[in-house]
């Protein structure tokens, strides 16, 4: 025999959309150094839907009506208030949702969790700096301890709910709240040079300060 062991079950697809892979291992059991040729582990795409964009979803939800009382078909969501929430749980989403955040073009997102209750390893939240799927990671968050607040640079973040929609217990899921900030001012640049000068007689430095003026477009 060539020393392995079974293969384990395949493990969860690492995203529900997108690029997303599995992956099952083997233990080596042979008694001899080395027996075992080849990998320990396998690895395989998994048939997962495009993610969706900006684009894709249905619609922006009014000022007037809050996210609590909607649950459109698809569990997609786009938001484009100064301020809100969000709320999922496998009841009310049991294939995952998805939300778009975009404010005003001067301004960013701050997003503070409220509650959270999710099933480990199966279940996560994910939020993105940006509009998609492909925007940069800001947070990857799972269990049942409530993550810190996430603040986004631009205007806009991409959350991501992943749903383990079988077993209990039935209060699973999250709410959070955002708000909108301004973005910060750049910061100047610094400017200035210092020339030093001889010591004099007495052991005293002369310094001379030269500044300046530096422009800043805000």
């Amino acid at each position: 025999t060539d020393g392995w062991g079974p293969w384990s079950d395949w493990e969860p697809c690492t995203a529900s959309c997108g690029d997303s892979i599995r992956r099952r291992t083997r233990l080596c059991n042979g008694d001899v150094w080395n027996v075992c040729q080849g990998n320990p582990y396998n690895v395989a795409n998994c048939e997962v839907p495009r993610c969706p964009d900006y684009d894709d979803f249905p619609r922006i939800i009014p000022r007037d009506v809050d996210p609590e009382a909607i649950t459109p078909p698809s569990c997609n969501y786009a938001l484009s208030t100064i301020s809100g929430t969000i709320v999922a749980s496998p009841q009310s989403c049991p294939r995952g949702a998805a939300w778009v955040i975009r404010v005003a073009n001067n301004k960013r997102i701050r997003l503070e969790f409220l509650t959270f209750n999710l099933y480990l390893p199966q279940e996560y939240v994910r939020i993105r700096d940006g509009v998609n799927a492909r925007a940069k990671i800001l947070a990857f968050n799972t269990g049942q301890l409530i993550p810190s607040t996430v603040t986004s640079t631009g205007n806009q973040i991409y959350v991501e709910y992943e749903v383990f929609a079988k077993g209990k217990p039935p209060e699973r899921g999250f709410s959070a709240t955002y708000t909108s900030l301004d973005l910060p001012k750049p910061k100047p640049s610094a400017a200035g040079a210092l020339a030093e000068g001889d010591e004099d007689a007495g052991g005293m430095s002369n310094h001379t300060t030269i500044i300046l003026a530096v422009g800043i477009s805000l």
